[in-house]
């Protein structure tokens, strides 16, 4: 369930952010950041790639944030318009407003973000936490949710064979 602010105290939430800034400025390529209203609040979102290449949504683990997606964002940015989405209630530089405390929520909160980000059924990867929201939207729509980029997922293994040296 999430609750507004994750933070316990303002100062550690200028830390935190002030470290989330430092590791997004290390990304290899040019970003921009986005603020999306949402009835649950402001959902963050960095972007990176040409916007007219297809959609490609990125969605971290638990108590990870965007900037995970470092390693990986040269190689998703090159065929694609990347959207790495702080998920909602996690420490990040989304900023909750309302608390999402149903599995409904989720899906209702990321699809609106979709919606504000204009994406009909972008490709996906997703980590852990970020793969459980994904598999809760998909089982809430009768179409398949997500693009169908078997490309995608090739090169990202092929990344991943990069980033342990393979």
């Amino acid at each position: 369930m999430s609750q507004p602010s994750p933070f316990k105290t303002p100062e550690g939430e200028a830390r935190f952010l002030a470290a989330y800034d430092a590791a997004l400025k290390r990304w290899p390529v040019p970003y921009e950041q986005l603020d999306i209203l949402t009835r649950f609040g402001v959902t963050h979102v960095v972007a990176a790639g040409a916007k007219n290449a297809p959609a490609l949504v990125l969605l971290h683990g638990y108590m990870a944030t965007s900037v995970m997606w470092a390693p990986n964002i040269a190689d998703f940015s090159r065929d694609y318009r990347v959207y790495a989405i702080d998920i909602m209630g996690q420490p990040s530089k989304s900023i909750p407003r309302d608390p999402i405390r149903h599995v409904a929520d989720y899906v209702a909160w990321l699809t609106e973000t979709f919606d504000a980000l204009r994406l009909d059924r972008p490709s996906l990867v997703a980590m852990s936490y970020g793969g459980w929201l994904a598999l809760a939207r998909a089982g809430t729509t009768s179409q398949a949710p997500f693009g169908e980029d078997r490309h995608a997922t090739a090169r990202t293994c092929a990344a991943r064979e990069r980033i342990r040296g393979g």
